[in-house]
């Protein structure tokens, strides 16, 4: 069994019948993979080729990514030593394993069961690897290998040995000393020849009449004698190579005789490597290192309520086999441990649930882990992961972590409440607007509106009217037409609002200064100047939006990061440096304003609308500053919201300021609407003295 024999620079001439030792070792990893066991226990005896067999078995457990809990040596016959009795039982009660490998010779194993009786041993799978294992001699404990599984080399049929088997018996063999013992172990009786008091129990003279027809045919069954089906095979290997050579030796070398003169013993090496026959079982062939193929059958013991044990085949393991078909395994035909209610689990740490992914932790086995919940936006949909999954962009993981759901599409839609409010509220200012400017054309012909520049009056009021119309392309799902209209109309609009204003400001310093004798500036009064000022201001805002349109457009985007399970539909700026030299050109002209309109306030009352202007610019102004900071707190639909208020509350501030007093005065006190009487309101710049 020894795999130092594949040497065959070493052991040119050595031939086995048995796949080596570690032929085992894949078998047993499959074995633990195909259950699922990654936390297993190795039980060896002190032998030297135990030894090294299950340090290289523990060494390949852990090369597949299956862990060892312990690797306990046995020393032979180690029950006439109850310190070590009492180690082993340590290491083994303590032990969480519940897989169990058992690394040790045929003797060793017997001893270890007849001292079962005298521990406490942990309720677990025992995986034998000894060949010649059979847990059913008399006399020993064999209820802690209830449901144990075992690796067997194939059996096979021998011609003749059931005739022979069951016609042995001491008195047909007296002079077999050997036969005696084994007869006294299997019927508990002792023979002539044999001392009574080396058996572990007391015992009776055999009768003589014993027979193995008497016990149970799943052990003495002829086809399961395993080991002497192999060794019936090496006889017959040996036999088919001396054939082969002495059938092509020259006649004069035939015979005895002949044969020790004429071959020499190394020349049946060539023969043995070339030996290849047929069984009543199989097909007999050694591969290139003098072995055979590592073919095992998976055996199954199983204790009955009346002791008795049955040995089933339940698999098989063919490692010349394709890798997934090497391991063949019935697990319906498996008898468990009558405690185990279900398949046993041996585990170091239970696994992972869906949503959970492994943490390895420091100085403990791979197998010994934590579970840690997945991060948001990753998930694990299967059991025992070692990572967790990234969600598509557009997905987001729901609360368990083991699903990836649709993120929530935010934006400011029209069914939404605050949509709803917004909108009310740029309609009622459009309305309010609209009847301003009915009003002014009703009373166009009065003091107070002529006044004031009736024309820049109107086109004011009507840049406000699309002002407060304009917000609400602010609104709904985002689109490279209204992504593109949102800002440029916008700025142009506000534009054309804020260059009213400032051309109703330098018309109060042009009326003031045109009304002191010998003034020069009474012919840029007219509108001509008024409407040149306003076009030229919103041209020039128009050739800025158009080249941002066509260098680097708005368009829809989307933002995942903002806020978490989230997707916020919004408007890309394109160009920032554009969106700011927009904004910028609109605040320049908006201070300008403010600036003119603050130097001229203290004109005669008479012309003083530029107070009015200050405060509306003001407010102007203030709404914009303070929406700076709002705009950069706020996220998702909040932050078109917040400029659409700023939208309606800036121009609702230059309606309030500039229209509301005159309005008053129109409506409520007519009798100030009149040229003999003193102009009390701020603002009134006739241009009828």
């Amino acid at each position: 069994m020894d795999p130092i024999f594949t040497d065959r620079l070493r052991f040119p001439f050595f031939y086995r019948t048995v796949p080596d030792g570690y032929a085992q070792h894949g078998a047993i990893v499959q074995i633990l993979q195909h259950f699922g066991w990654n936390w297993v226990g190795i039980l060896a005896s002190d032998a030297e080729s135990d030894q090294m067999g299950s340090w290289e078995l523990k060494g390949q457990i852990m090369r597949s990514g299956l862990c060892v809990e312990y690797l306990v040596t046995v020393s032979g016959k180690f029950s006439r030593k109850e310190g070590e009795q009492k180690r082993v039982e340590s290491v083994l009660r303590r032990a969480t394993a519940k897989v169990i490998i058992l690394y040790n010779s045929s003797d060793n194993v017997k001893w270890f069961l007849l001292m079962n009786k005298r521990m406490e041993l942990p309720d677990a799978v025992w995986i034998n690897l000894g060949l010649d294992f059979y847990p059913t001699d008399h006399g020993f404990e064999v209820i802690f290998f209830n449901g144990s599984l075992g690796l067997s080399i194939k059996r096979g049929n021998i011609p003749g040995f059931t005739d022979f088997l069951y016609s042995l018996s001491p008195q047909k063999y007296p002079d077999n000393m050997r036969l005696k013992w084994a007869w006294s172990w299997t019927f508990r009786c002792h023979y002539n020849g044999t001392n009574p008091e080396e058996l572990p129990w007391e015992t009776l003279p055999c009768s003589g009449s014993e027979s193995l027809l008497d016990l149970p045919q799943n052990k003495y069954d002829a086809y399961n004698f395993r080991t002497t089906y192999s060794i019936y095979t090496a006889v017959y290997a040996l036999a088919q190579a001396l054939h082969a050579m002495i059938s092509e030796a020259p006649s004069k070398a035939k015979g005895t005789v002949g044969l020790k003169k004429g071959f020499q013993s190394w020349q049946l090496r060539h023969y043995a490597q070339n030996v290849g026959f047929a069984t009543a079982s199989e097909e007999f062939f050694f591969d290139e290192y003098g072995g055979r193929p590592a073919r095992y059958d998976i055996v199954n013991w199983a204790v009955l309520p009346d002791l008795s044990v049955t040995q089933e085949t339940v698999g098989h393991f063919d490692s010349t086999a394709p890798e997934s078909q090497r391991l063949l395994i019935n697990d319906s035909a498996i008898r468990w441990h009558h405690r185990f209610t279900q398949l046993p689990q041996s585990l170091c740490t239970e696994p992972c649930e869906p949503g959970y992914r492994k943490s390895p932790q420091e100085g403990k086995p791979p197998c010994c882990y934590a579970c840690v919940q997945c991060p948001e936006g990753e998930i694990s949909s299967t059991m025992d992961t070692d990572s967790c999954l990234a969600c598509p962009e557009d997905h987001w993981s729901n609360q368990g972590r083991d699903q990836c759901i649709p993120r929530i599409r935010d934006f400011l839609s029209y069914e939404d409440p605050l949509s709803a409010a917004l909108v009310c509220v740029a309609l009622v200012l459009t309305l309010i607007t609209v009847l301003v400017l009915g009003v002014f054309i009703l009373y166009r012909d009065t003091p107070i509106v002529r006044a004031n520049n009736r024309n820049l009056s109107y086109m004011l009021l009507l840049f406000l009217i699309m002002s407060f119309l304009c917000s609400l392309l602010f609104m709904g799902p985002p689109d490279n037409l209204t992504c593109q209209l949102r800002q440029v109309s916008f700025g142009i609009v506000f534009t054309g609002s804020v260059s009213s204003v400032l051309a109703k400001t330098i018309t109060v310093i042009l009326a003031f200064k045109a009304t002191k004798p010998g003034g020069k500036l009474r012919k840029w009064l007219g509108n001509r100047m008024s409407f040149s000022l306003v076009l030229i201001c919103s041209l020039v805002q128009a050739l800025l939006c158009t080249m941002w349109l066509i260098r680097s457009p708005p368009f829809p985007d989307y933002d995942t990061w903002s806020v978490k399970g989230q997707i916020i539909l919004q408007c890309n700026e394109g160009s920032v440096p554009a969106f700011y030299m927009v904004v910028g050109y609109m605040g320049f002209l908006a201070a300008l304003s403010f600036l003119v309109a603050f130097l001229v306030r203290k004109v005669p009352d008479r012309y003083n609308e530029a107070q009015l202007i200050t405060f509306s610019m003001l407010g102007f102004c203030s709404v914009w500053v303070s929406f700076i900071p709002a705009h950069l707190s706020t996220k998702g639909k909040y932050t078109v919201a917040v400029e659409i208020f700023a939208i309606l509350a800036s121009g609702a501030g230059l309606l309030a300021c500039i229209f509301v007093p005159k309005c008053y005065i129109i409506l409520i006190r007519p009798e100030l609407n009149a040229r003999e009487k003193p102009m009390i309101i701020r603002g009134d710049i006739s241009a009828e003295r």
